[in-house]
């Protein structure tokens, strides 16, 4: 079976939800939701992505982004 291509570098809108394995609550503690959005935002810093939004809730979380496109 082949590796299917990664399309990763698209530039676009995106809309993207997740939620925890199980639904478990793992988002409740103070330490992993700042270790979340600390990330989260790191990478809108970077310059990766604009953040238009985002939700965190104990079991999952929902972003809009606008990928950019990367020039290396």
């Amino acid at each position: 079976m082949s590796v299917p291509k990664r399309h990763g570098r698209l530039q676009g809108t995106y809309f993207v939800t997740s939620r925890t394995w199980e639904s478990r609550k793992l988002f409740v503690k103070t330490s992993t939701s700042e270790m979340f959005i600390e990330t989260l935002l790191h990478y809108r810093n970077e310059g990766f992505y604009l953040l238009h939004a985002f939700v965190l809730m104990p079991e999952h979380f929902i972003f809009c982004l606008h990928r950019r496109k990367i020039r290396r």
